[in-house]
């Protein structure tokens, strides 16, 4: 043993006492050092909402709702009705435990459940209706030629005003029939009519739309590439452009479109720009590096910088999603998820990466059975197995609570746990050497 004293004399019994103590502090330090690795190797990562204090900084859950979005403000769930809240992680968890704090008025012989279940934020939301082509799309099927304009399919009303206005047979797409059926139909183009809303031309090395009546310049080609084929615009020469009044606002890239800038990267969402916060984040969300472009600065001067997108945000509107069990497509649009009806209609929408997903994950959920904790006579508590989400895509796990009475909540916390396993502890080791090579490997 080290021994700072070993030139000191003692006597035996004194040294036996300090021998002692010695032990003891040794024993001290190694459970502290273990303890200590534990807790790095075999990490907790803890959520917890107050509905006493509801504005605190202390929680890190979104404010608890409903299952029907109804904001739960005060901690009142009524019988036989869902809460549901979710927690974002970045890694793999064994177990979840789950606790409710009730206030002490609440009826102690109510029964409560909880389940978890796990994929992308976005994925989890309702489903809405079916969505058809992206507008600008020009199709064709038989003899019959379609452009779809303010989301309208609208029917060129012969063979004569297609070529009248200056399209070819390449221009179009050729679709089934039973694709045409998801866009409400709009009133048939004439030769006396000018371009419909949503035409796209291609003039002096600049692409353009038409938007009510006015011709919006995109801009750069890859904002065009973003939303739309080469060969779906028509070719003019600048004289054109005399046809139309011009609008200085200039058509961006598709929304969910991944752009870089320097050494950020953003998501496209309207007419904003959605900062990543970390690579570790673009990963999780399923994102793809090669899906992301380079753009200057005039390209990105257009948008408005808007929060942090970190592991907590939704995937944006104009999210693709491709289910592997039917190679189903799903489009994100204002916290809703609609299916893409056929794998046509689905590349009208698609210039990059789909969010590969499971729709079947979606209905599989682990249960337990709150019980009531013996150190406190208001807290009931679960744990949750994770084990079988392991390989399931999508870091979010949305949790519902339910009662078969009214309850009183006054917090709740959900504890992610790792067990103490050889899997985990490889693992561990995994991310440790990872991290040193990414940190201090050289890079050329």
């Amino acid at each position: 043993m080290f021994d700072l004293t070993q030139e000191v004399p003692l006597e035996k019994k004194d040294l036996k006492t300090y021998r002692r103590i010695q032990v003891f502090l040794y024993l001290v330090a190694l459970t502290l050092a273990l303890f200590l690795f534990y807790l790095i190797a075999f990490p907790h990562k803890n959520f917890s909402f107050n509905f006493l204090l509801p504005s605190s900084n202390k929680n890190n859950i979104s404010e608890p709702a409903l299952k029907d979005g109804t904001n739960l403000t005060d901690g009142t769930l009524p019988g036989n009705t869902t809460l549901s809240l979710n927690t974002d992680i970045s890694s793999d968890y064994s177990k979840a435990v789950f606790t409710l704090n009730l206030n002490s008025a609440s009826i102690k012989s109510t029964t409560l459940s909880a389940s978890i279940r796990r994929s992308y934020q976005a994925f989890m939301y309702d489903p809405g209706a079916p969505i058809g082509w992206r507008n600008g799309s020009l199709l064709k099927n038989d003899n019959a030629y379609y452009i779809v304009s303010a989301s309208k399919l609208r029917k060129f009303s012969e063979s004569a005003t297609v070529l009248f206005l200056g399209y070819a047979e390449n221009n179009f797409k050729e679709v089934p029939k039973s694709d045409l059926v998801y866009n409400e139909v709009g009133k048939d183009i004439t030769a006396e009519e000018s371009y419909p809303s949503d035409a796209l031309f291609h003039i002096a090395d600049n692409y353009y739309i038409l938007d009510s009546g006015h011709l919006k310049k995109f801009v750069s080609d890859q904002a065009y590439l973003s939303k739309y084929d080469t060969s779906q615009a028509l070719v003019k020469d600048p004289s054109f452009l005399g046809n139309y009044p011009a609008t200085d606002d200039l058509a961006g890239f598709s929304d969910g479109t991944l752009i870089a800038n320097a050494d950020s990267v953003f998501i496209v969402n309207g007419d904003k720009i959605l900062p990543i916060d970390n690579p570790q984040t673009f990963e999780s969300k399923g994102y793809n590096w090669n899906d992301v472009l380079n753009v200057g600065e005039d390209e990105i001067a257009i948008y408005q910088k808007d929060k942090l997108f970190n592991i907590k945000s939704p995937h944006p509107n104009g999210t693709v999603f491709k289910a592997v069990e039917k190679s189903d497509f799903y489009l994100i649009n204002s916290t809703q998820k609609h299916l893409l009806p056929s794998a046509n209609i689905a590349d009208s929408w698609l210039k990059k990466s789909a969010i590969t997903v499971s729709a079947k994950n979606l209905d599989v959920y682990a249960n337990c059975d709150l019980k009531n904790t013996f150190w406190h006579p208001s807290s009931y508590s679960c744990s949750l197995p994770l084990d079988q989400f392991a390989l399931f895509p999508g870091f979010t796990f949305e949790l519902n609570v339910k009662a078969n009475s009214n309850i009183q909540i006054d917090s709740l916390n959900v504890d992610y746990q790792k067990n103490i396993t050889k899997s985990n502890f490889k693992s561990f080791l995994l991310g440790l050497y990872n991290s040193i090579k990414v940190n201090y490997a050289p890079t050329s």
